[in-house]
């Protein structure tokens, strides 16, 4: 299959893009790979439901996962250590107090 939508997107000058989802997470954490920001990527592509072929065979892979967001924090110091960091990174810049563009 994924090499008929390879001749296709070659002869339309096209590119497919296919969604897939990961199969739903044991209770057990020692069963799971994880969230996508600890896992073992190779484990946590594994957790695909279905045929691996659609992940193997695939050309390129990107994964999605709910953010932890009991790692950020919600008080003020850690969303100004945030914004440093978005900073630091050139993703936003500082317009003005307590407004940020992004960049």
């Amino acid at each position: 299959m994924l090499t008929q939508f390879r001749l296709l997107t070659r002869d339309c000058g096209t590119a497919t893009l296919f969604s897939h989802h990961r199969r739903k997470q044991p209770r057990k954490a020692d069963e799971s790979a994880g969230p996508l920001e600890s896992a073992n990527l190779r484990q946590w592509f594994q957790d695909a439901r279905g045929a691996s072929a659609l992940i193997n065979a695939s050309d390129v892979r990107l994964g999605v996962d709910e953010p932890d967001i009991s790692a950020y924090g919600r008080a003020d110091q850690a969303t100004t250590n945030f914004l440093k960091h978005c900073i630091d990174l050139h993703l936003v810049r500082k317009a003005g107090r307590g407004c940020y563009e992004k960049l």
